[in-house]
């Protein structure tokens, strides 16, 4: 019976992660060698060598000449790179998820306790990265982040809380360096947290004008996004006409925020981590957004 109930187990998993992946073997334009390596890297998971798995998959896309191939095998990478192997490592994270708001230290415990159960997870690196950045401490932060991009470089949350944490560090250079390297249709760039990096550190570099422009534009593209909103406020203090308009609408959008929409920011970046600062500088000012209009 035992044996029986640990193949059903081993079945069902094989099962879900069939499911998961869904790659057949014409999926490839040389499907031969990349599909049975991906193949191999699954097995590696399921055995929960995840390490090796990723190694294997970035190797992969070092060797893939064909575009099309890479970004497959990228979209193949993050999901090894986030796949739960098992389902006490899976409740751990959910757990740690629940008390992200509530309970912080409680969070970590449950994040580090799924760690141990799943390996390199990147969901609970990227986790426990932005937990610390929200406490301000980029030491931690910075960590975590390096295990994450050590495990796969490629995951785009993992690279743009990588440039948060230099943000934390002050170090607006590296930032400006790092995305130069980045190719014009990067997916990095077009993520709103990297648009506001991008802002700061072009004012940061006196372009002041060039980077509340890009602030302007963002907050167009996606107003639900409420950092846009502080650093508006924060970064163009002589527009003081619609100062308190910035700030309202930033602790409006945090407080109406739904759980779902802020787990979804919260893959990549750190949100609502001002609403203490942005409330009282908001009781200073007296500002009345009935009367103020933000364009």
């Amino acid at each position: 019976m035992i044996r029986k109930h640990l193949y059903l187990q081993k079945y069902k998993k094989a099962a879900l992660i069939g499911a998961a992946f869904c790659l057949s073997a014409h999926t490839f334009a040389e499907p031969k060698p990349t599909v049975k390596s991906i193949e191999k890297a699954r097995e590696l998971l399921l055995a929960g060598k995840r390490e090796k798995a990723l190694s294997m998959v970035n190797d992969l896309i070092g060797s893939e000449k064909e575009a099309e191939n890479r970004q497959r095998l990228l979209r193949e990478g993050q999901k090894l790179a986030t796949f739960f192997i098992t389902e006490s490592g899976q409740k751990l994270f959910e757990l740690g998820e629940s008390m992200n708001e509530t309970n912080p230290e409680l969070a970590e415990e449950k994040y580090r306790a799924s760690l141990n159960d799943e390996g390199p997870n990147l969901k609970i690196l990227n986790s426990l990265s932005l937990l610390k950045l929200k406490e301000k401490n980029c030491v931690e932060a910075s960590r975590w982040n390096k295990e994450a991009l050590k495990a796969f470089n490629k995951m785009i949350e993992s690279q743009a809380i990588g440039l948060q944490i230099m943000a934390c560090n002050s170090d607006f250079e590296g930032i400006s360096k790092k995305l130069n390297e980045q190719e014009v249709d990067s997916p990095l760039l077009k993520l709103t947290v990297v648009k506001i990096l991008m802002a700061r550190s072009k004012i940061q570099n006196d372009q002041v004008k060039e980077g509340l422009e890009m602030l302007r534009e963002a907050s167009e593209v996606e107003p639900s996004y409420p950092e846009l909103w502080y650093w508006r406020w924060k970064l163009d203090p002589e527009d003081g006409y619609i100062q308190g308009a910035y700030l309202e609408k930033y602790i409006t959008i945090c407080k109406k925020m739904t759980p779902r929409l802020k787990r979804d920011y919260r893959k990549s970046s750190v949100v609502c981590m001002y609403i203490s600062e942005a409330e009282k500088a908001l009781k200073r000012s007296g500002a009345d957004s009935d009367e103020t209009v933000v364009n």
